[in-house]
């Protein structure tokens, strides 16, 4: 979907555990940028953003994005929705 997805590229750095990295960068690409002790960055280009927050959400906590804030938005008022927190 990052390839393919219709929506306008965004970079998104998502902070993933590192026993979760590897699956990660073969679910939904990206490269690592940075190590900081506990979490890994993976910089990807997100094309398809319904799909990024599905496939994120299958790490559960062990994947959380940063940034950009239109992605951060787009998870978080998901996860709002779901829990019916306005």
């Amino acid at each position: 979907p990052n390839s393919w997805g219709t929506d306008p590229e965004l970079l998104a750095r998502v902070r993933v555990g590192p026993d979760h990295v590897a699956a990660f960068c073969a679910e939904l690409g990206g490269a690592v940028v940075a190590r900081d002790g506990v979490d890994v960055v993976v910089e990807l280009a997100v094309r398809e953003y319904e799909s990024f927050r599905t496939r994120l959400l299958s790490f559960g906590g062990h994947a959380v994005v940063d940034a950009p804030p239109e992605l951060v938005e787009l998870v978080t008022s998901h996860l709002r929705a779901i829990a019916g927190v306005a």
